[in-house]
């Protein structure tokens, strides 16, 4: 049974500046510390295909995916390799203008865990690690890095 999870943030910047910065997968290594490469093997300006290694308290971890650009709207990321633990992950950012400098960022993650049992802590945590790159990607984004 799939999962869903999703919360928002408001960035002081464009609606095409916020997508630009979640867009351009190297930008991922300047705002997490936790990302430890990152290697974009397509990339169309429309589509992406993506791995990315992340350091966790278990370990490195290496997800495969590939991400779908509807430019200054919609960014969707698919997992064909998903973090361990995971059967599936689905991932969406949505970018809604507000006004001419200030943009609703709204993410979400769609996912199936092997072990149900831990639905409930993974919510929270997903919750937990979402807000934090949503803060994250805010202040790069609002420091002009585009």
């Amino acid at each position: 049974m799939s999962v869903k999870v999703s919360t928002r943030a408001f960035f002081d910047a464009s609606v095409e500046d916020c997508f630009k910065v979640y867009w351009k997968l190297e930008n991922w290594l300047i705002a997490l510390d936790d990302i430890l490469s990152v290697d974009v093997s397509y990339d169309d300006g429309e589509h992406q295909t993506f791995s990315m290694t992340v350091s966790r308290s278990t370990g490195e971890e290496t997800v495969r995916g590939v991400r779908y650009g509807f430019w200054a709207k919609r960014l969707e990321v698919c997992q064909f390799t998903p973090p361990p633990g995971f059967c599936s992950m689905f991932g969406v950012w949505s970018f809604t203008s507000i006004s001419n400098n200030r943009t609703c960022v709204n993410t979400e993650r769609i996912f199936e865990l092997i072990d149900h049992s831990k639905e409930e802590y993974t919510k929270e945590n997903m919750v937990f690690l979402l807000n934090r790159n949503l803060s994250a990607f805010r202040k790069l984004v609002e420091k002009g890095h585009v």
